[in-house]
């Protein structure tokens, strides 16, 4: 019998316009079946045109199953995202703040960032453009990203081309550094770099000699590689539990948001304290003492000449102080010597006076009477007005001094405290579940410090490629009423891959997912709200190649970082 079989190994692919010819499928069965393809005639009898239709036949499905499933013809949506700015944050008013160093360019300076990062600046590492050396005071930007949330805000992309293949960048910790003077950017001078100590958390797999550090290039738009990451592991302060129970991974977030902000209040109260060590308070004059009219007062009719040591003491009166035994029969004696020491409390003396065999010890205090009392308090009343003035002065400029420190660290914490406040909220709606018990059997999140050198300003990653995924899926974007999304760029997570990838929405674009793991998917629509395809509707898609991605809208606006965060908890 033979076999009317037209086997090609590796045949080229298809072209657009033939590609085209097979987009109707409606048309080509009816060219079939009306012995025609493309217009011209077969001639064939009918016995013939059954072996040789179902031959063409199988032929247009390989084409068909090519066109649905070959990666290299699926658009990817590569060229509409080259058309956009390779920078391109979705959503403009809600951006990870700056954190701003003033500092000498002279001198340098090592800063802290709230969570425990460090800025370590040389001495004269500022040129103009022009190459200039900087003088006086110049500002230090500064902030950092560290999970999806951070890398989708901030519009930094996260693919890497190297050798003419694209992969995903897991990050340990991103951050972006720039310097300015009076408005004017600068540069670092050729012979200088930054030390960054970049403190985040990753997922220890053992595999943590594959993280390195890229420059971003923008003008290339690609990561340059600099190097390999050294990354620190820090140890645990404690065993994360919760009534002796393993924590869950919302919970052992919460509890390291909460440390980061204790840790910025101890540093803002300790920076406060050292402040007011540097300058003292002027010292308050002690004002004159009032005689005591319940107490024994005494005075010394004392010679000079013999006496030379207590001419000093001539107009004060001397009051015992209460407490000790005082004999009145005292008044009478004519002392033949008195010694006077001080103690070691305040306006106070111990008088020792001695006549023969009989001596007395007194503790006394000394005190004015008189005109001596009316110009001493004139005196005093002075001397406290300057002293009143001097602490005035004091306070406002260490008010001002206390609120830079205070501001200085604000930004930080206003960002961890709507961190807390989103962490709070998804434990809570865990509890509400009776879910936290499920979350507990997670990978845990190590701290580390990420530790590189910066030779020139702009944004810095340290990161792991991944290996592209295997899975693809065939995907068209609508919202819930089946309107199309075309113009829209697309951002998609999963739970154990610190990345955000990117691709445009498009009909039928290719969807590179791993399909052992928990996905979300999002976009930002026109009016600026966020539209997002849940893990769980990742869970219910049928084994099948090709989906329609129902995009579900978010009724509430984004206005900060904690609506994204809550939205896009996974």
């Amino acid at each position: 019998m033979e076999n009317n079989y037209n086997i090609k190994l590796n045949p080229e692919e298809p072209g657009s316009e033939q590609i085209a010819g097979y987009k109707d499928f409606d048309a080509l069965m009816s060219a079939h079946a009306e012995g025609t393809d493309g217009g011209a005639s077969t001639g064939s009898t009918m016995g013939k045109l059954v072996k040789l239709g179902w031959g063409a036949l199988a032929v247009g499905a390989a084409a068909l199953l090519l066109l649905y499933f070959a990666p290299g013809i699926l658009p990817s949506g590569e060229a509409e995202l080259a058309e956009m700015p390779y920078v391109n944050p979705p959503l403009k008013d809600v951006q990870i703040k700056y954190a701003s160093y003033k500092m000498s360019a002279s001198h340098g300076g090592i800063y802290e960032y709230g969570n425990g990062s460090k800025v370590i600046v040389p001495e004269r590492a500022f040129t103009y453009e022009d190459g200039t050396e900087v003088e006086g005071e110049i500002e230090l930007k500064y902030r950092e990203f560290h999970d999806h949330v951070d890398f989708f805000l901030s519009g930094i992309p996260m693919e890497y081309d190297s050798a003419g293949i694209s992969r995903q960048l897991e990050s340990a910790g991103m951050m972006e550094i720039y310097a300015e003077k009076d408005g004017r950017p600068l540069k670092l001078n050729a012979d200088k770099q930054i030390d960054i100590e970049l403190a985040s958390s990753i997922h220890l797999d053992g595999n943590e000699s594959a993280y390195n550090i890229y420059k971003l290039d923008e003008e290339k738009r690609n990561w340059d590689y600099r190097g390999k990451d050294k990354i620190e592991v820090l140890p645990e302060e404690e065993p994360e539990t919760v009534n002796a129970k393993p924590m869950s991974q919302p919970e052992r977030k919460l509890k390291r948001i909460e440390k980061k902000i204790a840790k910025i209040e101890q540093k803002q109260a300790d920076e406060i304290e050292a402040l007011e060590r540097s300058v003292p308070k002027p010292e308050a004059p002690k004002p004159p003492k009032n005689a005591d009219p319940n107490a024994y007062v005494f005075d010394f009719d004392v010679e000079n000449d013999k006496f030379p040591e207590l001419s000093v003491y001539q107009n004060i009166l001397w009051e015992v102080i209460p407490g000790q035994e005082f004999n009145e029969v005292w008044y009478d004696i004519e002392w033949e010597d008195v010694k006077i020491d001080k103690t070691n409390r305040a306006d106070e003396y111990a008088v020792t006076l001695s006549a023969g065999n009989r001596v007395v010890n007194l503790n006394v205090s000394p005190i004015l009477s008189g005109t001596d009392l009316k110009a001493a308090q004139e005196a005093f009343q002075t001397r406290f007005a300057e002293y009143e003035q001097k602490l005035a002065e004091r306070e406002a400029d260490m008010r001002e001094r206390r609120a830079a420190i205070v501001a200085r660290n604000a930004e930080e914490k206003a960002k961890l405290e709507e961190n807390r406040k989103a962490a709070q909220e998804r434990v809570a709606e865990l509890q509400r579940q009776n879910r936290l018990g499920e979350a507990t059997n997670v990978m845990v999140a190590t701290n580390i410090v990420n530790r590189f050198q910066v030779t020139e300003m702009g944004i810095w990653n340290c990161d792991r490629p991944l290996p592209p995924y295997e899975q693809i899926l065939v995907g068209s974007f609508c919202d819930e009423n089946f309107n199309e999304y075309k113009q829209n760029p697309v951002y998609m997570i999963n739970k154990t891959d610190n990345t955000v990838a990117r691709f445009y929405a498009k009909k039928r674009t290719q969807v590179r997912i791993n399909v052992k793991e928990k996905h979300m998917m999002w976009m930002v629509t026109e009016d600026g709200q966020l539209a997002v395809f849940s893990p769980e509707k990742f869970g219910e898609l049928p084994d099948i190649k090709e989906h329609k991605f129902v995009m579900v809208k978010i009724p509430e606006k984004v206005e900060n970082e904690e609506d994204v965060r809550r939205i896009l908890s996974l």
